[in-house]
């Protein structure tokens, strides 16, 4: 990778708690399709609702899904 400058610009924002300005949802926005690619390359299945534990990828991970009744 090559080398990364990163310039700080501090401008408070009103809005925010103590003029802070939020970034962490941007990481948030990415992670369900992520994880659907994801499990799609595990059995093939394409999911496009939310929670994705129904399926035997979640099951395999989380071994206490296999004990509950599915919600499908």
């Amino acid at each position: 990778m090559p080398p990364v400058e990163v310039i700080f610009v501090e401008e408070p924002q009103p809005e925010g708690p103590y003029g802070a300005k939020g970034v962490g949802e941007i990481a948030l926005v990415p992670t369900a399709s992520a994880v659907a690619g994801a499990l799609h390359a595990f059995d093939g299945g394409w999911r496009n609702r939310l929670p994705m534990k129904d399926s035997p990828a979640a099951r395999a991970a989380v071994p206490k899904l296999a004990r509950a009744p599915s919600s499908g």
